[in-house]
């Protein structure tokens, strides 16, 4: 399709907030990669079990990234749309505007393995299973906000989000906290069936659905980034946020494992 003069053509980045570092590609409709980066952060971690990082370096990682493959866009081309994948299965506790009262919880933190007992005792394994499509482990979210809930009731009662990776950034990002099925399946909170937040799960942890993000289908719009971050990152203002999805089913897509 021939692009009237004067009007840029689009380019498109995806970012992949990982486990241990984050990537960004440019690339075009068809996926032809214009520009790479990555940006490693910091991973805390205690002989106790803790694995924890700063969220903050999350969204440093996605607009330094961002930034840097804007200053390296081709002649007549502009950014159209991002979206995000990322780590699943990690915790953390914002407030209302999506600032983090404390570290992120990690996939790979194992102290939420003492409450599976209770989950068992009050909805028991296959539930859990069925109706998120994960089994109950040691260390995903659901887990986390009851061991959170026990053991440190002064930071659960300051929480007004429970979030992960995408949701928070989506929130920083447009000011809309979402999150992909994926990812909240994978959070061990959605009912995958019918795609909203389970309401026997809610009432176990004893929190509302306004604690949690909007559930956005994967390669939906969410919504264009806010004003003042396409200022920041020298972004058109009508750049989209796409919703994506956890980082390994991104993967398995891309390189055509879709049966």
């Amino acid at each position: 399709m021939k692009v009237a003069a004067g009007k840029p053509k689009s380019l498109y980045i995806g970012l992949d907030i990982g486990t241990s570092k984050a990537k960004a590609l440019l690339m075009t409709e068809k996926g032809k990669v214009i520009a790479r980066e990555t940006y490693e952060y910091s991973t805390y971690i205690s002989h106790a079990g803790k694995v924890e990082q700063d969220a903050r370096e999350w969204l440093q990682a996605a607009k330094t990234m961002i930034k840097n493959l804007v200053q390296r866009l081709p002649p007549a081309h502009e950014v159209r749309a991002i979206s995000i994948s990322t780590q699943g299965g990690s915790l953390l506790l914002a407030d209302k505007e999506g600032n983090p009262l404390a570290n992120a919880i990690i996939w790979q933190d194992q102290r939420g393995h003492k409450y599976r007992q209770t989950v068992i005792d009050t909805l028991g394994q296959e539930y859990i299973h069925r109706i998120t499509g994960w089994q109950l482990g040691s260390e995903l979210n659901l887990l986390q906000m009851l061991r959170i809930r026990q053991e440190l009731p002064e930071l659960w009662l300051k929480a007004d989000y429970f979030l992960s990776v995408a949701d928070y950034l989506s929130l920083q990002l447009t000011g809309r906290a979402a999150l992909d099925p994926a990812n909240a399946g994978i959070n061990q909170l959605l009912n995958i069936q019918r795609q909203c937040w389970d309401e026997k799960i809610l009432q176990m942890l004893r929190i509302g659905q306004e604690k949690l993000p909007e559930i956005i289908a994967s390669g939906t719009v969410i919504s264009p980034l806010l004003p003042a971050i396409t200022r920041e990152l020298d972004l058109p203002e009508r750049t989209l946020l796409i919703s994506g999805g956890h980082d390994q089913y991104c993967a398995a897509l891309g390189a055509g494992a879709n049966r």
